[in-house]
């Protein structure tokens, strides 16, 4: 380290007594700045950073990777769904018989799946995955990381409003101009780079 400093050194040495012969203070003054940013660039910081460790890393890994079961569970769930409803409604699912075995019974599993409300099975999914987001921000550096999991929140208490009490309309004018704040908010948080 001490020989890399010292050969870097002479080079400035040597690029700014040769610009600048006739002002010796002013190649002074450039030569410590100079000096400075490279000291800066090759010395190791000083203060520890946890936030620049391998945790936050792993745990951006570990939050995806919940997410996207989630997601792949939510759309399992919901096409399943989707199926046997277009099955139920042609009458498939009368001449279907499976041999019931011990896990489960297939005229149970089939109400179960077809007795999902998607509207509260979506907000749940979302619900979750915003509690997931929330957690993670406590492993980053910044607020950045709380406005899309406050979307994600308010778009699960939407899909519940819908699916709980469907007259309440005007409560969905509330959700969307939340949404549209925190996204404006979002826009200028990343164009200001705060």
């Amino acid at each position: 380290m001490e020989k890399k400093l010292a050969i870097i050194k002479e080079e400035l040495r040597q690029e700014i007594i040769a610009e600048h012969q006739s002002s010796l203070a002013d190649a002074r003054e450039k030569f410590q700045l100079a000096l400075d940013d490279r000291k800066d660039f090759l010395e190791p910081k000083g203060d520890f950073d946890l936030y620049e460790t391998r945790i936050p890393k792993g745990m951006k890994v570990f939050k995806t990777g919940i997410q996207f079961l989630i997601g792949f569970f939510l759309i399992v769930t919901l096409a399943s769904k989707g199926l046997l409803e277009v099955a139920e409604t042609f009458n498939l699912l009368d001449d279907l018989h499976f041999t019931d075995n011990q896990l489960f019974i297939t005229d149970e599993l089939y109400k179960h799946i077809l007795g999902i409300e998607s509207f509260v099975y979506i907000g749940n999914a979302l619900a979750i995955s915003a509690g997931i987001e929330l957690s993670y921000m406590l492993f980053t550096d910044g607020p950045d990381e709380t406005i899309e999991p406050l979307m994600l929140a308010i778009a699960a208490a939407a899909f519940y409003t819908i699916s709980e009490s469907p007259e309440n309309s005007w409560a969905m004018l509330g959700y969307a101009i939340s949404l549209l704040v925190l996204m404006v908010c979002l826009k200028l948080y990343k164009r200001w780079k705060l």
